[in-house]
């Protein structure tokens, strides 16, 4: 398996896209940015980033956090709902 597969869903879309998605619809939100979701999620705003760009993979306790703050499922997170 290639490193790039690696992070590659059956369809060929990046695991990350749906995060991504759901990050930037909640930063659009007044208020709302991706230094305060670093600071709820406990991490700074490069981990974030490196997160979100698919350079680091996301901890457990992290996905649990951002689930939480985006207010939405570990599903709906996953893509997994549709």
């Amino acid at each position: 398996m290639s490193k790039s597969s690696k992070y590659r869903n059956r369809e060929g879309v990046r695991k990350t896209d749906r995060i991504n998605e759901l990050v930037g619809a909640w930063c659009l939100e007044p208020g709302n940015s991706k230094t305060r979701l670093a600071e709820q999620l406990g991490i700074n705003r490069v981990t974030l980033q490196a997160r979100i760009n698919g350079r680091c993979e996301w901890k457990w306790v992290e996905v649990c956090k951002l689930a939480d703050v985006l207010g939405v499922s570990l599903a709906t997170l996953a893509g997994a709902d549709g």
